[in-house]
C-alpha cells in the first residue's frame, strides 16, 4: 500500500493518503458540528491500552480566540495550535494517549480529533 504522509501542527493534525480504502472501513465525517449536549465518544489508546473508548456529551463549542484567552495567550501562541481553530469541549475522558483518536457522534459520524484535557 502506498502511502503519503502530511502534518498540520497548528491543528494538531496529521494528514495520511493512502491506496484504495474498502468503504466499509472508512468513517463517515459529519457536515456540521455536534449540538451541545449530544453524546459522543472519544477513541484512543491511553497508556498504551489500545481500543478504549469513553463517552460522554459535547458540553461547549469554542473558538481559539477564546481557549487563548483561557489558557494565556502566550502559552497557546507558543502550543503552535490556531487562532481560527474550533475546539468542541467534551465530557468525555480525554486521557494521555487518546491524542489524534476520533471524537464520533452515536450515529458514527467524526466530528473531531482528541487533542487535550484542561
Amino acid at each position: 500500500m502506498r502511502q503519503r504522509r502530511a502534518a498540520d501542527p497548528k491543528h494538531d493534525l496529521a494528514i495520511l493518503k493512502t491506496s484504495a480504502v474498502e468503504p466499509s472501513k472508512v468513517i463517515s465525517v459529519a457536515t456540521a458540528l455536534p449540538s451541545i449536549g449530544e453524546r459522543v465518544a472519544a477513541f484512543g489508546s491511553p497508556k498504551g491500552f489500545s481500543f478504549s473508548t469513553s463517552d460522554g456529551i459535547v458540553s461547549a463549542i469554542r473558538n481559539g480566540s477564546e481557549i487563548a484567552e483561557s489558557l494565556g495567550r502566550e502559552a497557546y501562541a507558543q502550543s503552535g495550535y490556531a487562532v481560527d481553530a474550533t475546539w468542541i469541549q467534551t465530557t468525555a475522558a480525554i486521557s494521555p494517549g487518546n491524542s489524534g483518536g476520533p471524537l464520533v457522534t452515536m450515529k458514527g459520524q467524526l466530528v473531531g480529533l482528541n487533542t487535550w484535557g484542561h
